[in-house]
């Protein structure tokens, strides 16, 4: 899918949808950021939208430019180049970003550079029906591949939840709302 086309297809949410991720997912995600916040991978700036403080990037200039003109503090990144010092945030947020990533050690590398050594990271991954929805997934992550996978990008996992409710093979199978989430903090020796 194109970058134009697929921007167009974010916008095509149900106001449903997007009142459910206000309503219920931006809150308990939220709860367990602190400091100054990244969304990696930010879209159309939902998550932005939600909380003004927060700072997008996307590689998506179309949505980019949706978010700007929304006067979303959003930029645009290229080559997995962050326009951040080092250790300067607090928190990095891939809400459903993460299996779109065809080589997620090349983004990681950024990743663990711009995150504090005390900072969090946290990831969320469709469930099974979320991940079969959209043809641009290119990897699905059950628990285990994502807590691995984070521990190769030298990641610990702090804790799993599940959004809307709890963990269930049954949710993940009917709900394309269903999200594991992963929260991770840096490992300090690589």
């Amino acid at each position: 899918m194109y970058k134009e086309e697929y921007c167009e297809y974010l916008k095509g949410r149900s106001s449903v949808s997007i009142l459910y991720k206000k309503m219920m997912v931006y809150p308990r995600l939220l709860s367990k950021a602190k400091g100054k916040i990244l969304d990696y991978g930010c879209g159309i700036g939902d998550l932005l939208s939600y909380n003004k403080a927060i700072i997008g990037v996307d590689i998506n200039e179309y949505c980019i430019e949706s978010c700007v003109e929304r006067g979303l503090n959003a930029m645009h990144i290229e080559n997995n180049k962050l326009p951040f010092q080092d250790n300067e945030l607090s928190t990095i947020i891939l809400d459903n970003v993460y299996e779109h990533l065809p080589h997620p050690e090349d983004q990681f590398v950024e990743i663990r550079r711009v995150l504090k050594t005390d900072g969090r990271l946290i990831i969320g991954v469709p469930g099974l029906k979320g991940h079969h929805l959209d043809s641009t997934h290119i990897r699905y992550y059950s628990e285990e591949l994502l807590v691995d996978s984070l521990d190769r990008q030298h990641f610990k996992l702090d804790h799993l939840f599940y959004t809307p409710f709890i963990k269930s093979k049954y949710l993940s199978k009917k709900l394309n709302i269903y999200v594991l989430w992963g929260v991770f903090s840096p490992r300090t020796a690589i």
